[in-house]
């Protein structure tokens, strides 16, 4: 006996059955509602917002919002009933008769007059039989009429089931009403529903946290630029509001284009025998150091007469410093004639929470031997020049703290000479290996830099050129020399850094990075536990905005998520400007992941979420 045709006809019939439940789940219907303003206006707009957040507006008919003016009103209801699949019809306390008597004292039934809107949908939604499903809603203590008191042609109304009654918008028999028309079927009670979001909020907010903290470690918002137009918008209004200017012991040197034509020879290693005039010039000012930010790694002709202008600069009290590729320096005549090397690196952006412009200090590399692992430091030429005549003794990356000591002192006698700090520390690795002469697996100091108006940094009295100490006709002051850092560098394209929209040389950036370790202004962030505090306080504000009845209005939802951001950036540049501490963007995500959030779950749980507490 062949029973293939048997099995496969129950499977169709189960797939059948599975597809028209599917169907029926998501099946959008449309509604139209039926009420009279003067008492069941309020749980008419009620109920039109809800299912037209659900639904869509094009689904729900409510003649308050959906007629337009000068049309046919009598043609555009006719029309909506006609293709409707739920008609709601809202009964209330006066449903039947209307509060007050007519002019001859009577209250005279609504419905016996032909004319009466209720009855003309009521009749026609009735006329299509199971095509629209016509459901009587009691509101605010109304009854449903007996067939005595309402026409004939509208009896079979009276024989409708209806839900239970609702006496205020915020009744579960209110939601109740909304599942039914959309053929919701919660499992669970509506207490049971609002005491699972109340357990979930705790859960959420760590949620919100843990993306904000996620978001800064893959920094998240630099794709779209956020988080540097932010921290750009911060540094600018905080150092507005601290007034700080670049610090006088910074002189800078410009090597241009006018430059090169002025001395008529291209920029190469004959420009050492200037390099030598200008530093003993400048030596004899009585200039405290001179910072060369170009490298100097290979011998040359010139070495000699550099040697001697180096050599009378230390004698006078002037530190000669230049940057290097290699580490240790491959020119030990210049070197033994006391040429200080160091590294140039402007450094990249903040690493973790937020993107700030970072200067790198100083490099602790490990180098291991047969006995025991050994620890050099590098410094840069502008960490050489703030400390000049001294050594790095140890960066502590805890304490975020570089300590030295003065060469003189002997390794029997060392003492501390200097700390300073700095802002945060990143480990050197092949993707940030732009920087010569770090290795992979340095161990960076960096600190962060507060950037001067470019103006100022090019004005006339704060830089000069290269060629006026060489031009006779030029006016040079001794004194405005004495004591000061003089920073050379050139001004070329190849030289550029676009920080912020800026386009600034290599030796500008170096020259604020120079006016912090003078004006000992240490610009850092908040450590991890302070971020994730922040985060969390931040959180917990996001949440606010769905469990606080205050609101429940919209216009009141934004205006809070607003004031909120806005007073954030506030406080970020208060602390900026005061306190030296860089507020990152992140724990402001975390404030708007926890309202999504909230806002998320309460719409999978189906509660009202200002109901909620």
């Amino acid at each position: 006996m062949d029973t293939s045709s048997s099995k496969e006809e129950p499977s169709k019939g189960l797939i059948s059955k599975i597809l028209a439940k599917f169907l029926r789940a998501y099946r959008k219907p449309t509604v139209f509602i039926s009420y009279r303003r003067a008492d069941t206006l309020v749980y008419a707009e009620k109920i039109h917002e809800r299912l037209e957040a659900e639904l869509g507006k094009w689904r729900v008919f409510f003649d308050k919002k959906d007629i337009d003016l000068g049309v046919d009103f009598a043609k555009i209801i006719e029309a909506r009933i006609a293709s409707c699949q739920v008609l709601l019809v809202l009964v209330g306390p006066d449903w039947l008769c209307p509060p007050d008597p007519d002019k001859d004292g009577v209250r005279r039934r609504r419905l016996d007059d032909p004319n009466d809107y209720v009855r003309f949908e009521i009749e026609a939604g009735l006329r299509r039989g199971e095509a629209c499903k016509v459901i009587p809603v009691l509101v605010h203590g109304g009854k449903m009429p007996e067939k005595k008191d309402i026409p004939p042609t509208m009896a079979k109304f009276c024989d409708r089931a209806f839900p239970k009654p609702i006496e205020s918008v915020e009744d579960e028999s209110f939601e109740s009403l909304i599942w039914d028309i959309l053929n919701i079927k919660p499992n669970i009670p509506q207490v049971l529903r609002t005491e699972q979001f109340r357990r979930s909020v705790i859960p959420l907010i760590l949620c919100a946290v843990l993306a904000a903290l996620t978001a800064g470690w893959v920094n998240l918002l630099d794709l779209f630029r956020l988080d540097a137009a932010s921290t750009n918008v911060t540094m600018r209004l905080a150092n507005s509001l601290a007034k700080t200017s670049p610090s006088d012991r910074v002189v800078l040197v410009g090597i241009n284009k006018d430059t090169v034509n002025w001395f008529r020879k291209p920029f190469d290693k004959t420009w050492r025998r200037e390099h030598a005039i200008l530093i003993h010039t400048l030596a004899k000012w009585g200039a405290s150091a001179v910072v060369f930010d170009m490298f100097l790694d290979e011998p040359s002709a010139y070495d000699s007469e550099l040697s001697s202008a180096v050599s009378w600069a230390q004698s006078k009290g002037t530190a000669v410093i230049f940057g290097t590729k290699q580490w240790p320096s491959v020119i030990p005549d210049l070197e033994a004639a006391g040429v200080e090397f160091g590294f140039i690196c402007i450094g990249g952006k903040k690493s973790f929470f937020g993107s700030a412009p970072l200067a790198a200090l100083a490099v602790m590399r490990k180098l291991q031997n047969e006995k025991q692992d050994q620890e050099i430091y590098i410094p840069s030429i502008t960490l050489m020049a703030f400390v000049s005549g001294a050594q790095i003794k140890y960066i502590d990356f805890d304490g975020r703290r570089i300590d030295f000591r003065d060469k003189k002192i002997t390794e029997d006698s060392l003492k501390e000479f200097k700390s300073i700090r700095f802002s945060t520390q990143q480990r050197n690795s092949p993707s940030h290996q732009n920087c010569p002469p770090l290795t992979d697996g340095d161990m960076v100091a960096q600190s962060m830099i507060r950037l001067s108006a470019l103006e100022l940094l090019r004005s006339p009295t704060k830089r000069r050129k290269y060629e006026d100490f060489f031009n006779d006709s030029a006016t040079h002051v001794s004194k405005d020399y004495a004591n000061k850092i003089v920073l050379v560098g050139k001004e070329a394209s190849g030289d550029q850094f676009n920080i912020f929209g800026e386009n600034r040389y290599g030796f500008e950036i170096h020259a604020d990075i120079l006016h912090a370790l003078v004006g000992e202004i240490n610009i850092h962030p908040l450590d991890f536990r302070s971020q994730l505090l922040v985060a969390l306080l931040m959180a917990y504000q996001g949440q606010r905005a769905i469990l606080s009845k205050a609101f429940k209005r919209k216009l009141i939802r934004i205006l809070y998520l607003v004031m909120v951001a806005i007073c954030y950036f506030a406080i970020s540049i208060l602390l900026y400007a005061k306190v030296e501490v860089l507020l990152d963007t992140y724990p402001l995500f975390a404030f708007f992941a926890a309202y999504k959030l909230m806002v998320w779950r309460a719409r999978r749980l189906k509660i009202e979420i200002w109901n909620a507490r």
